[in-house]
């Protein structure tokens, strides 16, 4: 477990990581709104296609 607000950081895993390890990486978004807290989440996959593709803000 890793807590960042590197998109540096996040990159270079991406980089380094290969298809399979892709499958053991996941992203968890926390949003604390009016004092309810969400969170998302999004696996390797999806992390590749959010930097890669759309160049989303990970954070």
């Amino acid at each position: 477990m890793l807590a960042t607000h590197s998109l540096e950081l996040i990159d270079a895993l991406m980089l380094e990581s290969t298809q399979d390890d892709l499958h053991r990486l996941s992203t968890y978004r926390l949003n604390l709104t009016d004092g309810v807290l969400e969170n998302s989440r999004l696996d390797g996959e999806q992390m590749a296609f959010a930097r890669g593709q759309i160049e989303d803000d990970l954070r």
